[in-house]
């Protein structure tokens, strides 16, 4: 085999090389490209997720403040009841 079939046989192994590098290439990327729509959905999901504890959150806190509105009725209006036990009682001993 002459110089032009070393170089000959060298390119072509040179070429088949570089077409594996590139199919490998290509392969490693897709999946590059799989892994970051995968992190993508991820971090949608944990933005929805970020919002149901937000929304959540919120509902405790306005719950915590009715509980604390009912409460204060509550103490009202047992002041009330007292009060009109009282003015029960002192109608009742005006008689």
């Amino acid at each position: 085999m002459g110089k032009i079939g070393v170089y000959y046989s060298s390119c072509s192994m040179l070429i088949k090389n570089i077409r594996k590098c590139r199919n490998e290439i290509d392969k490693q990327s897709d999946y590059a490209s799989k892994a970051l729509r995968k992190l993508g959905q991820i971090n949608e999901n944990y933005y929805e997720l970020n919002k149901i504890y937000d929304n959540l959150n919120s509902i405790k806190n306005k719950s915590n403040s009715d509980v604390a509105k009912l409460e204060n009725f509550r103490d009202r209006l047992e002041n009330y009841i007292d009060m009109v036990k009282k003015n029960d009682n002192d109608i009742y001993n005006i008689r």
